[in-house]
C-alpha cells in the first residue's frame, strides 16, 4: 500500500507538521516500509516464542520500608530552608 501525496499532506496537517516535497517523498517511502512490515507481521500464522526482558515477580526483591531519611537530612541539601520547609524564589507577584 502506498500513500499518495495528498494523503500525506492531510496527515501532516492533522499533526500540525509541514514538509517540503523532498521530505514528503522520503516520508512516503518510510510509511511504505512500515506498512509492508506490519503486513508481514499480520500474515505470519506460525507459532512464536514470546521473548521478554521483564523480570518476573520471583526475580524481584522484597520491598522493605526504611526510615533513614529525616527532615533535617533532606533539608540539609537545600540552598535555603526556613521552619522545616524549602524556600524557593518567588516567581509571581
Amino acid at each position: 500500500m502506498k500513500l499518495d501525496k495528498s494523503e500525506l499532506i492531510h496527515l501532516a496537517n492533522l499533526s500540525k507538521l509541514h514538509f517540503t516535497d523532498s521530505e514528503l517523498e522520503k516520508l512516503s517511502k518510510d510509511f511504505e516500509s512500515i506498512i509492508e512490515f506490519a503486513n508481514e507481521i499480520n500474515a505470519y500464522s506460525g507459532d512464536c516464542e514470546i521473548i521478554s526482558n521483564f523480570k518476573t515477580v520471583e526475580d524481584l526483591r522484597e520491598d522493605v520500608v526504611e526510615n533513614d531519611l529525616t527532615k533535617e537530612k533532606i533539608l540539609s541539601n537545600a540552598p535555603d530552608s526556613r521552619k522545616g520547609c524549602f524556600v524557593v524564589p518567588r516567581i509571581m507577584e
